[in-house]
């Protein structure tokens, strides 16, 4: 069975309500039952100060007694009369019997008062009730020793009002309690709103966020520092999630493509593995004919020749297999590179060098800037160098232009090799930088040795070096190229690298 969840502001407003009316209920009891005896007890605090202040100040000179008996007068409505001998020789009024309507003490006409009154010297206040004259007082009764008199002390104070005002206090504080009780409800209501307004935004956003909905943030200017952080920290957790998911499913996408790439990859490398091994069969077959009729000695043979076609054969087997070492180191993201500082430009003119036999076969310009200082691995960017020449060489008739530049400029030095020949077809641009991957179609002189490795290799080993690189179909030709940054970014490279976590 579903729980039902009261809402906060019935809850607020319930809270308020009940404290409101208990507050209003213990008003209801304190005045019935506790305002006399309290008001009576604060009264009889008020004549025993007073009998005691009377009994300090006392001097013959009834004028000083007279001034504090008049101000305990004026001030608490306390009637004094004071007695020696049982006689009287104070009163703040006169020795009779009072007035029906008056608050002045009633004393009896009997001429022995200490037969009515219990004097002591500790005082003693009681609260007496005169029925037929609707009065009731409180009257303290006391004595103290003055130059070896006894001063009796008889004081009076009315109470009669309490009741009628305690009645009427009630009355006034019931009326200011329903008010009070109808205006916090009301009060309750208005900041029980403040507060949910903000959480039911809240509310609406996680709601949202439950559905990848990010549209809606909840409002940050609510009255409260706890709603507003919560406001706050919803927006944040909903500005991070969807950055998260967006980094997400760009990773995905990038997966997605890892993924059709590895699949691409696999699929050229059973096609590799395939042409290999019937490309190995030819030169395995010719090498053991070859081989045996050199052994039997036939007459009528032309042995300098089959020497050569062993030599040739021997040649092309050796580099299927170099290849498929290259393979392995490629794919081992070539761990093992020596990063040292060194002069570029003296490897490009070093490598080309070697190249002078064959470039006697085509018209080759060669233009190096000098004073390239990189940070590299002097083995594989001479092999990266070898493959964009070879490259060219192989797509190259005879006679036809290559042209090699080394161009320095602010952050980085660029390898240019443009050979004159036919362009790439749009189609295989991309694909010529995957492993394995051959254009038949197109810009293919030789297919001796030619096992689509070359430009796989290239790409990684610039990449190892924080450079790029690229092709482009020119007016009569096509253009490669690669770009290293110089030594001391590069080495600013190397460092942030070697600080990213494993």
């Amino acid at each position: 069975m579903k729980k039902t969840h009261t809402s906060i502001r019935t809850k607020i407003l319930g809270c308020f309500a009940f404290l409101m009316l208990l507050v209003l209920i213990s008003q209801l009891v304190f005045n019935l039952f506790l305002a006399r005896p309290y008001f009576i007890w604060q009264k009889k605090n008020t004549i025993e100060s007073s009998f005691y202040e009377v009994k300090k100040n006392y001097t013959d000179d009834l004028n000083d007694v007279s001034s504090i008996a008049m101000d305990l007068q004026n001030v608490h409505s306390i009637q004094t009369v004071l007695m020696i001998d049982n006689e009287v020789v104070y009163s703040t009024s006169p020795f009779n019997k009072m007035d029906k309507m008056s608050d002045k003490p009633f004393l009896p006409d009997e001429p022995n008062l200490s037969e009515n009154y219990n004097f002591s010297e500790t005082p003693k206040t009681i609260v007496t009730e005169q029925r037929e004259e609707g009065m009731s007082t409180l009257q303290l009764t006391g004595r103290f020793d003055y130059n070896g008199d006894d001063v009796d002390v008889i004081m009076t104070l009315s109470v009669s009002s309490i009741d009628n005002s305690i009645s009427m206090f009630t009355q006034i504080s019931i009326m200011i309690s329903v008010a009070a009780l109808i205006l916090g409800v009301i009060i309750a209501f208005l900041f029980s709103k403040s507060i949910t307004s903000p959480i039911t935004s809240v509310e609406r956003v996680a709601k949202n966020l439950s559905n990848l909905d990010f549209s809606e943030f909840a409002d940050e200017t609510a009255s409260t520092r706890e709603l507003s952080n919560l406001a706050v920290s919803i927006n944040t957790m909903s500005t991070k999630l969807k950055n998260s998911i967006e980094e997400l499913q760009i990773a995905n996408e990038a997966l997605k493509k890892d993924i059709d790439y590895q699949k691409q990859i696999e699929q050229l490398r059973r096609e590799f593995i395939a042409n290999v091994s019937h490309e190995m069969k030819t030169p395995l077959g010719l090498l053991q004919i070859y081989s045996e009729n050199l052994k039997c000695n036939i007459d009528g043979i032309d042995k300098d020749y089959y020497c050569d076609v062993i030599i040739e054969e021997t040649n092309n087997l050796n580099e299927m297999v170099k290849s498929m070492l290259d393979i392995s180191s490629i794919e081992s993201g070539l761990s093992k590179m020596n990063f040292e500082n060194f002069d570029f430009s003296e490897l490009c003119e070093q490598t080309f060098s070697k190249y002078v036999p064959v470039f006697q076969d085509y018209d080759v310009s060669v233009n190096i800037d000098s004073g390239v200082n990189i940070n590299g691995d002097r083995k594989y960017l001479e092999q990266a160098i070898k493959n964009y020449v070879a490259n060219a060489v192989n797509h190259t008739d005879n006679g036809k232009k290559i042209e090699i530049t080394l161009s320095k400029g602010v952050d980085d030095a660029t390898l240019y090799v443009k050979n004159q020949g036919k362009n790439i077809a749009e189609s295989d641009i991309d694909n010529i930088w995957v492993a394995f991957y051959k254009s038949d179609k197109a810009r293919t002189r030789t297919e001796n040795n030619n096992v689509g490795l070359g430009l796989y290799i290239e790409k990684t080993v610039i990449d190892k070096h924080f450079g790029k690189y690229g092709v482009k179909n020119v007016e009569d030709g096509v253009e490669f190229y690669f770009s290293l940054p110089l030594n001391k970014n590069q080495s600013k490279m190397l460092t942030d690298e070697s600080n990213l976590p494993s």
